[in-house]
């Protein structure tokens, strides 16, 4: 949940205040109790995190917001999702986008392409991204995270 919640502080440090947290793996939550949750919210975007032993479970995660929220974007993160993303996408067709590395500004780069309606025409433009575009796994180029307290790290 720390790094939902940290994507959540960036985005709302720049004006996006229409944010929903649901932590189903910490409060159990069936597929069905979740899928009650989005069905209720309707979000516009469905963002999910994972490591590598619950990416199952989180590639689970949009395919039923493609059930019940049809229209959203959806969004997979974590560093599982990071080296692994042409498997994630080849497996799990109904994630729309991946975002590889540190997401603070990555999230906030694609959340505010969404916003401003520049996506998906500028998805090439975004850095850190992965998505199939016209049948063909596409990776736009890596960031590098921010001098901070987890130092300079760099993410292919």
């Amino acid at each position: 949940m720390r790094r939902i919640a940290e994507r959540a502080v960036s985005l709302r440090r720049v004006g996006f205040d229409d944010i929903h947290c649901i932590d189903a793996m910490t409060n159990d939550y069936s597929d069905e109790v979740l899928a009650e949750k989005i069905a209720a919210l309707q979000p516009g975007v469905v963002g999910v995190t994972a490591i590598t032993p619950s990416i199952y479970k989180a590639e689970e995660v949009p395919r039923i917001a493609q059930e019940h929220a049809p229209g959203a974007l959806h969004v997979l993160g974590g560093v599982h999702a990071t080296f692994m993303y042409k498997q994630v996408l080849s497996e799990a067709p109904w994630v729309d986008v991946i975002v590889r590395g540190e997401g603070e500004e990555i999230v906030t780069a694609l959340m505010s392409a969404v916003r401003d309606g520049r996506w998906p025409a500028d998805k090439r433009k975004i850095k850190g991204l992965a998505f199939i575009d016209a049948g063909e796994i596409v990776a736009t180029p890596a960031t590098v995270a921010r001098a901070g307290t987890r130092g300079w790290r760099a993410f292919a």
